[in-house]
């Protein structure tokens, strides 16, 4: 399987002399119908307890139900369960397909006349990031010490967005759960079937160094222009 960035001919990595990094927010009000997602990054999660108890701190427990629970941990009992919906931050994304068999053919099916394949996707992430200087937007602007985590990975497709789990996760691992998951065809354009990008998703998280939070961007995406640099990762 190779990963293909499926693109107009001016977008190409080979000539382009910047390349276009997403925002979740981007997906969710984005203008075309064969991308918007307006609840992309999200998921509704079911626990269930087994054999001993699932225990969420306060302030994961106040983000799974939505600020419905203040000042309070959720705990789970053997033989119960407790469901909550969660809305990942807004992150830097790239998204690209996951096939066999790259071909022009493939690339005009999505209404694009072009292609190129990412063939180390982690020097990709890793590039890309070099090019992030003086070009990300954090909404909470006097925060000075981050981290950013790298994650790639095939989008996993399913009727609903819900997830089960019969054992304690992280609020962080809730969310990038959330990130790689999309429904099989579009909540708003029932034409439209999501599962056929096959899609491979790479994602930028910035985490606050000290908290570990997730911190959000700026709705807009950014222009990355150390092209010749992010060519290294790539075949075209």
């Amino acid at each position: 399987m190779r990963i293909i960035k499926n693109c107009c001919s001016e977008h190409n990595i080979s000539t382009a002399r910047a390349i276009q990094i997403g925002t979740l927010n981007y997906y969710r009000e984005n203008d075309s119908k064969f991308i918007v997602d307006p609840q992309e990054g999200f998921g509704f999660h079911t626990f269930r307890s087994e054999d001993k108890k699932i225990i969420f701190q306060e302030k994961d427990a106040t983000a799974l139900s939505q600020g419905m629970i203040v000042g309070g941990r959720i705990v789970i009992n053997p033989g119960g369960k407790f469901s909550g919906a969660l809305w990942s931050p807004n992150v830097y994304i790239f998204c690209c397909s996951y096939v066999e068999y790259p071909s022009k053919e493939l690339a005009d099916s999505f209404g694009y006349d072009s292609y190129y394949e990412i063939a180390d996707p982690d020097m990709f992430m890793r590039k890309v990031q070099e090019g992030f200087t003086g070009r990300v937007r954090l909404r909470l602007a006097n925060i000075r010490t981050v981290e950013v985590m790298h994650i790639h990975g095939p989008v996993r497709y399913q009727e609903i967005r819900e997830h089960l789990h019969s054992s304690e996760c992280s609020l962080s691992d809730l969310m990038i759960r959330n990130l790689f998951t999309k429904p099989k065809v579009s909540p708003i354009h029932s034409d439209i079937n999501f599962a056929e990008n096959q899609e491979y998703r790479f994602a930028w998280i910035f985490l606050e160094e000290e908290t570990k939070r997730i911190l959000e961007v700026e709705d807009a995406p950014i222009l990355i222009l150390n092209v010749e640099a992010i060519r290294q990762a790539c075949s075209y």
